[in-house]
């Protein structure tokens, strides 16, 4: 499963980095067959649920905005994190696979 906020941040990050429209449209368009490829599910999962539920690990672990919003996302969901960010791991209710491939 992929959150939408996950791909928002994804796009955000992109521009931020002076990527012009279209990278961002190739970048995307990748990622979605990717997606496609993997039987990767996209999750719509921003809503004032996860706007409320995301505010506790900025506030208890120092989580920054958005992979608050995404821990907030997988809270909600399967529990799971795919990421080498180790900030997720002080959200102990959190399963995090390492992208890496390392050990947690």
């Amino acid at each position: 499963m992929c959150p939408n906020v996950a791909l928002l941040e994804y796009e955000i990050t992109l521009k931020s980095r002076g990527r012009s429209f279209s990278q961002v449209r190739r970048a995307l368009a990748c990622l979605k067959k990717i997606f496609i490829d993997y039987s990767i599910h996209e999750v719509s999962s921003l809503n004032t649920d996860s706007l409320l539920l995301h505010l506790d690990p900025v506030e208890e672990h120092g989580l920054s905005f958005f992979n608050s919003l995404i821990a907030a996302s997988a809270l909600r969901t399967d529990e799971t994190i795919v990421s080498d960010g180790k900030a997720f791991d002080k959200v102990k209710e959190l399963k995090r696979i390492p992208i890496s491939g390392k050990k947690v």
